[in-house]
């Protein structure tokens, strides 16, 4: 409609601009602001939206001065810090604000001591000898801890759940009612109930249901509120049943994964808590000690709790007559993988530590 007529899609185009601005959608509005040869209005959106790369490309097109583009990297890699994107910050911090000194203390909050050494020891060349002292070595013993309370808590939550699961499954063989069908519902209540009726009745349903492969003949709605209320079952896991086992064996198989987490960050700290002072090797060691211990501990718990999931067997309820219901059958959690040591990443060990 406007092909030819640049002036009025401009002004259309800054309009939508200031439309999207108003609705929060920064980064979109920055895209129309520059489309309506309005940069300054997109600088401003662009660092709306934490789009740092787009912002300082289109603030050096656009000419900004040295002593704006210092203001604009400290601001932005300030407020990237706040949101935790360290390594972010730090390269703004270091590319645009040309601050050394917070650059490499992002970097190291961050975990990325690689990086953060290197920058540190390319200043001793320009006579900055202090940078490694001063920031690295205290902030490396808060990466240390930081490290270690994250493994502690990993620990913490595996042994309480542990202990629960070994608690439940007593319950399991002492009370399988109370623990399969916490509301007192026995499909035993079935048997004058008939179910084998026209396509259009709905087959009574109990606390097993769940745990059958048996189709349902229900209508589409009663299927959708079933699921929710399965979706929310899993999610809390009431008490006692083998709802709370399942959130159990749920939460314990991601454990793998946040303990594989925990090492990558490790294996970047590692070799520099070697290297600096008698301290920091003390620290490297007794961390090294404490992951070995609970990825061996991690693996044997999997291994037992997985182990007597295969031995339980759900009680075996004798098939409704006059029904299609076939005997109960449990649907827990798959046993989680846990990867070779050295597999998933490489050599987070240090063999002198």
């Amino acid at each position: 409609i406007w092909a030819g007529k640049t002036e009025n899609l401009q002004a259309i185009l800054n309009l939508y601009g200031e439309y999207l601005f108003e609705r929060r959608e920064f980064k979109q509005a920055a895209l129309a602001f520059v489309q309506a040869s309005k940069p300054q209005r997109a600088i401003i959106a662009y660092e709306k939206a934490h789009a740092w790369q787009e912002l300082f490309s289109l603030a050096v097109r656009e000419g900004s001065s040295f002593d704006e583009l210092i203001q604009m990297g400290q601001r932005v890699g300030e407020d990237l810090a706040s949101r935790k994107r360290y390594t972010e910050a730090g390269r703004v911090l270091l590319d645009y604000a040309k601050n050394v000194e917070e650059a490499i203390t992002a970097f190291a909050q961050g975990g990325d001591f690689p990086e953060a050494d290197r920058q540190a020891r390319s200043c001793a060349l320009n006579s900055r000898m202090d940078l490694v002292e001063t920031i690295l070595h205290p902030e490396a013993l808060e990466v240390r801890y930081q490290i270690g309370e994250d493994a502690t808590e990993l620990k913490e939550q595996l042994e309480k759940q542990t202990e629960r699961l070994k608690e439940l499954r007593v319950k399991k063989v002492t009370d399988p009612d109370g623990f399969y069908n916490p509301d007192g519902e026995r499909t035993a209540n079935l048997q004058d109930v008939d179910v084998m009726t026209d396509a259009g009745s709905t087959v009574a349903g109990t606390t097993f249901t769940r745990y059958t492969a048996a189709p349902s003949s229900g209508t589409k709605k009663s299927k959708v509120s079933s699921k929710n209320s399965k979706k929310r079952a899993r999610k809390t896991g009431r008490k006692g049943t083998v709802e709370e086992e399942e959130y159990i064996l749920l939460s314990i198989g991601k454990m793998p994964a946040r303990l594989e987490a925990i090492q990558v960050r490790a294996a970047k700290l590692l070799p520099y808590l070697l290297q600096y002072t008698e301290e920091h090797r003390e620290e490297g060691k007794e961390l090294q000690r404490h992951l070995k211990e609970l990825e061996a501990k991690l693996r044997s718990t999997i291994e037992e709790v997985w182990q007597d999931e295969d031995e339980d067997e759900a009680p075996v309820l004798p098939a409704v007559p006059g029904t299609r219901l076939p005997p109960p059958r449990q649907s827990l959690p798959r046993k989680p993988e846990m990867t070779t040591p050295g597999a998933a990443i490489t050599e987070w060990e240090v063999k002198l530590l």
